[in-house]
């Protein structure tokens, strides 16, 4: 059973890496939930109460793939996405033809 994220829900992600097999962690922030997807085809979601217990286990899962081997591959982007400014609001002139 595949699990699915929503397209606007906000996340971070980080990537673990050990030789050919990878790890992704998947924080929502809605809902306090941590998605696991590998190594392989295994996928496993844990719900918190807080996202600070959810912070405390991403810590201690973290801390143990670095114990067995695990690197870290890719981190957070912690800059803001840009978004699409509203209708109308393009301050650039129109060049008449």
């Amino acid at each position: 059973m595949a699990m699915c994220n929503p397209v606007d829900v906000p996340r971070q992600a980080w990537l673990f890496v050990r030789q050919d097999e990878s790890i992704r962690l998947t924080k929502l922030t809605l809902g306090a939930t941590l998605l696991v997807f590998g190594p392989g085809a295994t996928e496993h979601s844990h719900h918190f109460d807080t996202d600070a217990t959810l912070e405390e286990f991403r810590s201690w899962y973290q801390a143990r793939l670095f114990q067995d081997g695990w690197a870290l591959e890719q981190v957070p982007d912690r800059r803001k996405e840009r978004r699409a400014p509203p209708p109308g609001s393009d301050r650039r002139r129109l060049r008449e033809v």
